[in-house]
């Protein structure tokens, strides 16, 4: 599909949500979004169709899950489950308290995000058919769905291109590289590096997300779209502030709410946050072993296609560094199953040591690791150097110079 059609494609999704709505004091307000808590409880159905199903153990495997934030459990829990029907279909009777965000996790291939307030068709592919599987789901569009449910689908169609723009990026410069050493010849890689390819397409989706929150701050499910946004804190407290007047029990956006009022912590100059994680073996480090080194701490998923590519650039990287006593890198898994986790370990084989979240919800909190990669590099003090959101090598460069410049150790 070429640019122009991707483009038109874009625009006609923000056309036809914004038929439902109209300006208000600089945002855009719902017509039809009434939150009348009088209206809840209610019961919605989810359903849906797989055009795949995993073949290898079908009462294992092909089930549908449903989580949504829970206040007292600080974090997010599974609320519903359905195994799905031989002929690929599924149904899911939700009782809904108060309108907020669910995840609905398709078969352990794909998960999407929709707010509870109306009946939904979610169709997926379903298993990954390809010999060799990446993480690299298709989009999912929510059907029959109510306004709030068509901001998410303009807001997943954005993450969606995102993703693939960030893979294409990664490919190319991954392909560049390789020219260079096979063939010595580093025009393509000059070019990329030129033209700052990666960090332009992530400046560009910022942008996009920053444009969409803007335009539909009155929205609730513009929460969704503020998980990604970097930065703008006042803005996103302000925006979340205005959303919980109607929508008082948005516990999910009360807890984002409190993180970011809390968020300055993350800045270069403060503390790393503590951690307390085991490693492939059942040994636990805490970030008090690392104290006297120069520490790259990255974040990251078995499902992230991202993620896996920049292993090998970062093994690459450390083969230098390996035996450096100053410096030490430690990745962290957010993975919710062990099993895809340790999988993912033996068969990319990074080099350096490698912990699992063992609550995935309140790590990603603590170290807004909403989008992975995620990296902090943090000083011998344990003190926060700078935080990369994706990989860069503009990230290693900044390591470089720090391991071998004596003036800024």
């Amino acid at each position: 599909m070429n640019k122009s059609r991707l483009c038109f494609f874009f625009l006609l999704s923000l056309f036809s949500f914004s038929v439902y709505a109209k300006e208000t004091n600089g945002a855009t307000q719902i017509n039809s979004v009434t939150n009348n808590n009088n209206e809840y409880p209610k019961k919605i159905t989810i359903s849906g169709k797989f055009t795949f199903l995993n073949p290898m153990d079908k009462e294992r495997f092909n089930w549908v899950y449903i989580r949504a934030f829970s206040d007292s459990a600080h974090g997010y829990i599974t609320i519903d489950s359905s195994h799905v029907n031989p002929d690929h279909t599924y149904s899911i009777s939700l009782v809904v308290d108060h309108p907020q965000l669910y995840r609905i996790f398709l078969i352990s291939w794909n998960s999407v995000a929709f707010w509870g307030d109306h009946d939904l068709v979610i169709n997926d592919r379903g298993y990954d058919t390809a010999a060799i599987k990446i993480k690299d789901p298709p989009y999912v569009y929510l059907e029959n769905a109510s306004p709030c449910n068509q901001l998410i689908n303009v807001i997943q169609l954005m993450n969606y291109w995102n993703y693939q723009r960030t893979i294409r990026n990664y490919a190319m410069d991954y392909f560049a590289y390789q020219d260079y050493l096979v063939n010595g010849d580093s025009t393509w890689r000059d070019y990329l590096k030129d033209t700052k390819q990666i960090p332009s397409g992530e400046f560009e989706y910022q942008k996009e997300l920053y444009t969409i929150v803007k335009n539909y701050a009155t929205v609730p499910s513009v929460l969704l779209a503020l998980f990604s946004l970097d930065g703008n804190e006042d803005f996103k407290k302000e925006i979340i502030k205005n959303i919980l007047k109607t929508n008082h029990n948005f516990g999910e956006a009360k807890n984002y709410l409190s993180y970011l009022e809390h968020g300055d912590e993350l800045v270069p100059g403060n503390k790393i946050p503590p951690f307390h994680l085991p490693d492939t073996t059942g040994h636990y480090y805490t970030e008090e072993n690392f104290k006297g080194k120069y520490l790259l701490l990255d974040f990251w998923a078995s499902w992230c296609g991202p993620c896996r590519q920049a292993i090998d650039k970062i093994r690459q990287f450390y083969k230098g560094y390996k035996n450096d006593q100053d410096f030490q890198i430690v990745s962290i898994s957010i993975d919710d199953n062990k099993k895809d986790w340790i999988d993912a370990i033996r068969h990319d084989r990074p080099t350096w040591l490698q912990l699992v979240a063992t609550n995935v919800p309140i790590y990603r909190q603590r170290f807004n690791a909403n989008g992975v990669p995620h990296f902090f590099l943090v000083n011998k003090d344990g003190i926060i150097i700078k935080q990369y959101y994706g990989f860069s090598s503009a990230m290693l460069d900044t390591i470089k110079q720090i391991l071998t410049n004596p003036n800024i150790k």
